[in-house]
């Protein structure tokens, strides 16, 4: 199903709204204090203005994309299965509180750069997401992803698939990965041979490789 803001109208949810298909956005959203919960694709088109407030969008979906610039108060999407999270390439999504985004052991949470149509992208292009304050994110698979905060971001037990801009302080050299904790370019302990999610340091300083 298709929820369809057009252009020169002004949608204003309740407190509590849930769209179970794409969101098409053409004129106006002002969400308030609300929370959206959007089980499709979130569509904004040029021109289309969105007033985030101190809303929260909260991604329900499996596969879901999120088209066009945007700017979101709170933004969550957390899954139990695999899934795509895909973000338009060449586009920025930019959260001014909290980005909360989590998968789970086994199942992660893929974020993919995509076509205007939706199509993952694997052509070098890459997409931009820019958290302002608060990052809450665990259980990842990034590729072609730059994160516009200024501030590399660590999400834990992740894996980097490659392309990706300040994301993730591990250093991966053939089939080492290892962690420079302190930032001085070189490798403070924990090498393992192999393919892993990632590693981050225990209370002695070292690094635990979680497979």
């Amino acid at each position: 199903a298709l929820f369809f803001i057009p252009s020169g109208t002004t949608f204003a949810p309740g407190a509590s709204s849930t769209v179970n298909g794409t969101l098409d956005l053409d004129g106006e959203l002002t969400l308030g204090a609300t929370t959206l919960r959007l089980g499709g694709d979130w569509q904004r088109d040029d021109g289309a203005q969105v007033n985030a407030g101190s809303s929260t969008v909260i991604l329900t979906g499996s596969d879901q994309n999120i088209f066009g610039d945007s700017s979101f108060f709170n933004l969550t999407k957390t899954v139990s299965s695999a899934a795509i999270l895909g973000f338009e390439t060449g586009k920025t999504q930019t959260i001014s509180n909290t980005l909360t985004l989590h998968g789970s052991l086994g199942e992660l949470l893929r974020l993919r750069a995509v076509s205007s149509i939706g199509g993952v992208l694997n052509d070098g292009s890459q997409s931009t997401i820019t958290p302002q304050s608060t990052i809450n994110s665990s259980f990842l698979d990034l590729r072609d992803q730059i994160n516009g905060n200024g501030s590399r971001i660590d999400p834990s037990s992740s894996v980097d698939s490659g392309n990706n801009t300040d994301w993730f302080s591990e250093t991966t050299i053939g089939d080492f990965i290892w962690n420079d904790l302190d930032g001085d370019g070189s490798q403070d302990g924990g090498a393992e041979t192999g393919r892993f999610i990632s590693m981050t340091p225990d209370f002695s300083g070292n690094c635990k490789v979680f497979s």
